[in-house]
C-alpha cells in the first residue's frame, strides 16, 4: 500500500524546476514552467499553477493557491488558505495580471491577493485580509480591503512581546 509522500501523490510538471532542499508535502500540484527556489517548503494541498516564480527559503503552508505567472520573492511566508488571483474580470481569455510579492514578506492565513498587486519588501499582511492595491514595504496592512495598520518594526516588537509572554506562561 503506497504512502502519501510517494510521487504518485504529487503532480509536478516535467518542465517545473525544483531547487535543492525543497520540501514538498502531500497532494501538491506544480504547473508547467514553474521555478521553485532552494530551501523552500510547500505544504499539503497546495496548487501552484504554470510559470510561477518562487524564490529561495519560502514557506508556503497548506491549502494555498498561486495563480499562473505570479512572482514570489525570497524568504516569503504564506499562511494557510491564501489565494493569489491573476484575472480581474474572469474569464478574460488569458489577459492576466499576476501579483508580485517581494522579498521577506509575511502573508497571514486566509488572505486573498488580487490581480496586479505588488506587495513591497518586508511587508506584513494580516490574516484574512483582502489585498486590493499595492502594499508599501516594511508596513503591515489588514482588513477587507487591506488598509495600513502599523510598521514592520512595530509588528516585530509586538511579536517579540507576545513570544515573551508565552514563554513566561510556560515557566
Amino acid at each position: 500500500m503506497p504512502v502519501a509522500d510517494t510521487p504518485q501523490y504529487q503532480v509536478i510538471h516535467p518542465t517545473a524546476k525544483i531547487g535543492r532542499n525543497v520540501k514538498i508535502w502531500h497532494l501538491v500540484y506544480i504547473g508547467a514552467g514553474t521555478v521553485v527556489g532552494d530551501g523552500t517548503s510547500i505544504g499539503t494541498l497546495v496548487q501552484i499553477d504554470r510559470e510561477v516564480r518562487i524564490g529561495r527559503d519560502c514557506r508556503i503552508q497548506g491549502n494555498v493557491y498561486i495563480s499562473s505567472k505570479s512572482v514570489i520573492g525570497d524568504r516569503v511566508f504564506i499562511g494557510p488558505g491564501t489565494v493569489f488571483l491573476n484575472d480581474m474580470y474572469p474569464p478574460s481569455g488569458g489577459h492576466w495580471e499576476p501579483p508580485v510579492v517581494e522579498d521577506n514578506v509575511i502573508i497571514g492565513g486566509g488572505c486573498v491577493i488580487l490581480p496586479g498587486v505588488t506587495i513591497g519588501e518586508g511587508a506584513v499582511i494580516g490574516a484574512h485580509s483582502t489585498v486590493t492595491r499595492d502594499v508599501n514595504g516594511d508596513s503591515m496592512v489588514l482588513g477587507t480591503p487591506a488598509r495600513p495598520y502599523i510598521s514592520r518594526n512595530e509588528y516585530e516588537a509586538r511579536k517579540k512581546q507576545y513570544i515573551k509572554g508565552l514563554e513566561e506562561k510556560k515557566s
